[in-house]
């Protein structure tokens, strides 16, 4: 959807969209498993890695930000 064809993984658009899916489901395993202590550091290092790719993509190719 976010890729340029079907076999595009390298597009920064895709990456950051990759990225929100991991933290989807970090989220999703968290509210399970709600004292998991490794998990909760998994989503803080997954949220840094998706907030770095969503500026860079912004600063870079604001229409794929949007």
């Amino acid at each position: 959807m976010f890729g340029k064809h079907a076999m595009d993984v390298g597009n920064q658009a895709v990456q950051a969209a990759v990225m929100c899916e991991k933290v989807i489901s970090q989220l999703d395993h968290l509210r399970i498993h709600h004292k998991d202590a490794t998990g909760i550091i998994r989503m803080q290092r997954l949220l840094m890695k998706r907030r770095k790719e969503l500026f860079y993509l912004k600063r870079h190719d604001g229409l794929a930000y949007l």
